[in-house]
């Protein structure tokens, strides 16, 4: 019974009048005007925590050269080739290139560019790895086809 009565009083009988007087015992005198502001002030703040966990902009890739060569992967999948697990670029390259015999030189060119900048430590500028993506993408079809392996 006593059980019962708690429920009944606190949860299913709890009336605005209780709600201002355990209000006003935690935070003390509150007004609407205040309530409303502190409500709005933590939703921000809960959403501006939620979107920072959610995007975590400081784990970004900063290295230039990985990142040009995820939108190099990004574009060939968008074209029926995706990267399997544990391929390197070189054969991912071939692999594209056989499937892509039309775009075969312009997926050697970056292939072998990021190659050259990443492994071998020749100084190219990542202007230069920018430029062979923008001839792959030029030189892919418009319309995405899908290719049988």
């Amino acid at each position: 019974d006593n059980i019962n009565y708690g429920w009944q009083r606190w949860v299913l009988g709890y009336q605005s009048q209780q709600q201002l007087e355990f209000l006003q015992r935690w935070l003390g005198r509150v007004d609407a005007q205040s309530l409303v502001i502190g409500l709005v002030g933590g939703g921000a703040l809960l959403l501006g925590l939620l979107s920072l966990w959610l995007f975590k902009p400081w784990q970004r890739e900063r290295d230039v050269q990985q990142r040009l060569f995820r939108r190099f992967e990004g574009l060939l999948a968008r074209h029926g080739v995706p990267r399997k697990p544990g391929e390197g670029p070189r054969d991912y390259a071939a692999r594209a290139a056989q499937q892509m015999p039309a775009q075969a030189q312009a997926i050697g060119d970056f292939a072998a560019a990021f190659e050259a900048q990443r492994y071998a430590g020749q100084e190219l500028s990542p202007l230069q790895l920018r430029q062979h993506l923008k001839a792959l993408r030029r030189a892919l079809p418009w319309r995405l086809t899908r290719l049988e392996p």
